[in-house]
């Protein structure tokens, strides 16, 4: 999880904007995260339903951001819940996908909430230095297969043609499978235009965390 960086004045960056100062007027969309303990009705349940299932101590800004619409709410993370948290696809693998994506689409906020997911996950720094170029090196090749052709489907994917797809199945790739992939492919898409969109900054504890 949809399964989760920078201390100091880093920390303040706007997403894909890192020369943007800071103003006292608060994020460049004006749409300041509703802090949970001034959530109420509907928005309450959905932040308390996020923390439970994700085992947080806190409700991301993306979704305090995104509660200004209770729908918009809780449509992404229903989205998030059940593309991502119930994957069929293990873990790990989910949680690089989203991250090779977001790296390609450089969003700051959600590259750092999976970077953190991800290493909470297991996966290895120079597998995340894997993710982040060509993918030449990531091992092992189903992986690699894997994540490529999710890749391909977030950024391009009108090139898809059917050897993208049989090269998937020589990996043993069934069909629930690369409908999960392709899931997983859109949410990141998702996620990375909506956190870029409300001009999302990075949690300060995801900051923390992969400070520390």
């Amino acid at each position: 999880m949809d399964d989760l960086d920078r201390p100091g004045a880093a920390a303040h960056r706007r997403n894909g904007a890192a020369d943007e100062p800071e103003t006292a007027a608060g994020p460049t969309s004006g749409l300041a995260p509703i802090p949970e303990n001034e959530a109420t009705g509907a928005v309450a349940d959905e932040y308390a339903d996020i923390r439970r299932v994700l085992e947080l101590p806190f409700v991301p800004d993306l979704f305090k951001t995104a509660a200004h619409a209770p729908n918009v709410l809780a449509g992404t993370w229903a989205l998030e819940r059940n593309v991502f948290v119930e994957t069929i696809l293990p873990m790990p693998l989910a949680a690089m996908i989203l991250y090779a994506i977001s790296a390609a689409r450089e969003c700051e906020y959600s590259r750092s909430a999976h970077d953190l997911t991800c290493r909470s996950l297991g996966v290895e720094e120079s597998t995340l230095r894997d993710l982040e170029g060509d993918l030449a090196t990531l091992a092992p090749e189903r992986t690699r297969a894997i994540v490529g052709f999710a890749r391909t489907a977030a950024l391009a994917p009108q090139s898809l043609c059917r050897a993208d797809y049989d090269a998937l199945r020589r990996h043993g790739v069934g069909d629930a499978e690369l409908a999960a992939i392709v899931g997983l492919a859109a949410l990141g898409n998702y996620m990375d235009t909506l956190a870029e969109g409300l001009k999302v900054e990075v949690d300060d504890i995801v900051s923390q965390a992969l400070a520390g």
